[in-house]
């Protein structure tokens, strides 16, 4: 159970973050793109550090998470942003 709790927090928190920040934030806090973007990476990487997993699957599984954060947190961030009906 700890593992599902863990793979949901890694793959579903830094979008639910980055939605709600660009839905009831984003308009009040100008200038909080970058910080947010790392919070919602931080965010996804305390689902690695909280399973009762082997340190060297901890470390799989964060090399492979951050590979894939550093690619995909951007366009998951303008996402969130043109949901609210921004347009570039």
């Amino acid at each position: 159970m700890a593992s599902v709790r863990s793979l949901l927090v890694m793959l579903l928190g830094p979008p639910l973050l980055l939605l709600f920040w660009a839905h009831f934030i984003r308009d009040t806090w100008p200038g909080l793109d970058w910080p947010t973007m790392i919070v919602a990476g931080l965010v996804g990487l305390i689902g690695i550090v909280t399973p009762p997993w082997g340190a060297k699957v901890e470390g799989g599984v964060g090399v492979a998470y951050l590979a894939i954060v550093i690619a995909a947190l951007p366009f998951v961030g303008l996402l969130a942003v043109c949901s609210t009906g921004d347009r570039l």
